[in-house]
């Protein structure tokens, strides 16, 4: 089978699904990507770091000038502080010593120019489809089909999952191997648990902060992340602890209320000594409270059979 034979479809059109669909179009690779949302890069307030190493795939796919560009100011300072905002490392000058080292530096920004930087590098975007939201998948002997919720089909060799962390990929797989008796319904149930929340943001006109700047500060229970971006925009999370371990179907999808609740609480936590939670808050233009999942498979807990498309 030729390259030009076989065909991906990917579900997710963001970081990882639109990733991939450069790497295949570059290599002559059929794809075509389905993406639940409405449009590509949408703004919802996430903001993102490529350490070096990400930054060396993304050149090789054309798309290093134009990150940096959009980054704007790289970053140049990484600190940690304590949890009354006192500094208690800080290392200078990580932007040349990271392009010595390494050969890239490391940038911070908005997570949908990353995005819309992928998108735009991808020359057959009819391959790129919006308001594509996938309902089941079936494996057959010719390879694979997937239907979406509006009735259509798309048939290919091989699908995969980049559809994040309520991945529809992820249900249709432990669908067809619990019914197949591969895997414990324990396992299923237990797939992805949530400890920790996280409250991240963007805010501007914030003062104090130089660009090129990221920032931990350290408390009890709870730490919150500051970084300088492009423009006049400063990128911060608040991470805590949400008192028990959530699993599965059973992980709170929290909103604007559990939002204000932690706030309140976390108001006049610091950020730096003269600096609090509050601040930031106050002159945030996005916001977004989520919880944060996790998940490990442990090898041995599910039997594998091999892809029907893969063995011919």
């Amino acid at each position: 089978m030729s390259a030009q034979d076989f065909r991906v479809i990917i579900v997710g059109g963001s970081v990882a699904g639109l990733a991939l669909a450069l790497m295949l179009e570059k290599h002559g690779i059929d794809f075509i990507v389905l993406e639940a949302y409405p449009s590509i890069a949408p703004q919802v307030g996430a903001s993102i770091g490529i350490l070096p190493n990400g930054l060396r795939v993304l050149d090789q796919l054309g798309c290093y000038e134009d990150l940096l560009k959009k980054a704007q100011y790289p970053v140049n300072t990484v600190s940690l502080r304590d949890s009354s905002g006192k500094p208690l490392i800080q290392v200078q000058d990580v932007d040349s010593q990271s392009i010595r080292r390494h050969g890239y530096p490391m940038i911070f920004f908005q997570r949908r120019m990353l995005i819309q930087i992928l998108y735009d590098h991808i020359q057959g975007k009819n391959k790129v489809l919006t308001s594509t939201r996938v309902k089941s998948i079936l494996e057959g002997d010719q390879g694979v089909s997937v239907e979406t919720q509006d009735g259509r089909t798309f048939t290919g060799h091989v699908v995969v999952g980049a559809d994040g962390v309520h991945s529809i990929v992820r249900k249709e797989i432990w669908r067809t191997e619990s019914e197949s008796g591969l895997v414990e319904r324990q396992i299923i149930e237990n797939d992805i648990q949530a400890k920790y929340g996280c409250i991240f943001g963007i805010s501007t006109g914030i003062t104090g902060l130089p660009k090129g700047l990221l920032q931990f500060t350290a408390g009890q229970g709870t730490s919150i992340l500051t970084a300088s971006g492009p423009e006049d925009d400063t990128y911060w999370a608040l991470f805590y602890d949400l008192g028990e371990t959530y699993h599965g179907a059973g992980s709170p999808r929290l909103g604007k209320a559990d939002e204000h609740d932690v706030i309140v609480k976390h108001q006049n936590d610091a950020v730096t000594e003269k600096m609090t939670l509050a601040d930031l808050y106050s002159r945030k233009t996005v916001s977004v409270c989520t919880p944060l999942h996790d998940s490990t498979l442990l090898p041995g807990k599910v039997a594998t059979r091999p892809l029907k498309a893969l063995q011919r």
